[in-house]
């Protein structure tokens, strides 16, 4: 993702660029299975869209309106939103809003990975404060939506376009939940928050924490399941790669960085035989030998 908000994909064999897409801003990545790109997309204001020549049915008198508001003047965002409202009146900035319709509006992208074409568009006001994490469901047909507090994720049926938000009180003890990550079956969710407190597992069957990752001395900053999604792997700023057992939450293996520098990404090879995992430098272990 490049500085000016604009989301580029890459194909890796040729370097060659596939596709970009303007606006977007973190949280940003490809779904588990590959097949799709989530990404946040913050509001354009309306001036601006008019002022870049909006579609034909709104009208010269408007976009000219809107291009007299950016030249030499201050107003930007929001402000030059409330002027141009001024003028039309609200009756008519509404029915324009809504004709100019995803332009406009704050939300969460999903992509096609390799074509670029949406898939969905989940619609978020997110007035500066963007979800923290997402996660799209391994069928997907349905998006968790991290919230801003941390305390609380929408679940939202994408074909239904309906949402369901469940409360994190398992969190209390912590700053909240900073991270998502659904297994390669979609029958459990891992939620990680930011401090050294426990993960925990949820069944996505029931909605419900059946098992919690307790161990590590810091803030997780990755999780990687195996194919089968029966181990799940997470990396620490306390310089560890731990390896669980998904269902029961027990702790099978500690990879320790000789270093104990803090590790940033763990991920399972393609065979779950290695663990690759970085920090200070590229770390690789053998799951089949005890460390």
């Amino acid at each position: 993702m490049a500085g000016n908000n604009q989301l580029r994909v890459f194909d890796i064999g040729s370097g060659r660029s596939l596709y970009s897409v303007s606006g977007i801003v973190p949280p940003v990545g490809f779904s588990s299975t590959g097949k799709s790109v989530i990404a946040a997309r913050q509001r354009r204001a309306v001036v601006d869209v008019l002022a870049d020549d909006a579609p034909g049915f709104a009208q010269e008198e408007t976009r000219r309106h809107a291009r007299n508001l950016l030249q030499g003047r201050s107003w930007r965002g929001e402000a030059g939103d409330d002027q141009l409202r001024d003028a039309m009146g609200s009756r008519d900035f509404a029915k324009l809003t809504n004709g100019l319709g995803d332009q406009v509006r704050s939300g969460i992208v999903i992509l096609e990975s390799r074509s670029g074409q949406l898939q969905h568009f989940v619609p978020y006001e997110f007035l500066g404060i963007l979800p923290l994490n997402v996660a799209l469901y391994p069928d997907g047909n349905q998006l968790a939506v991290l919230l801003w507090s941390g305390k609380a994720f929408d679940l939202w049926d994408l074909a239904r376009r309906t949402k369901v938000t469940h409360s994190m009180d398992v969190l209390h003890d912590s700053q909240g939940a900073k991270r998502l990550s659904f297994s390669p079956d979609g029958n459990t969710l891992i939620i990680t928050s930011d401090t050294r407190g426990p993960s925990y597992v949820w069944d996505t069957t029931q909605w419900r924490v059946v098992s919690s990752l307790s161990g590590h001395t810091d803030a997780i900053t990755d999780v990687s399941y195996s194919t089968d999604g029966t181990r799940v792997a997470t990396s620490s700023l306390d310089g560890t790669v731990r390896l669980w057992d998904t269902k029961s939450g027990a702790l099978l293996w500690t990879f320790i960085d000789k270093g104990r520098d803090p590790v940033r990404s763990v991920t399972f090879s393609s065979n779950d035989l290695q663990l690759m995992a970085g920090a200070h430098d590229l770390l690789i272990w053998d799951t089949q030998l005890k460390p």
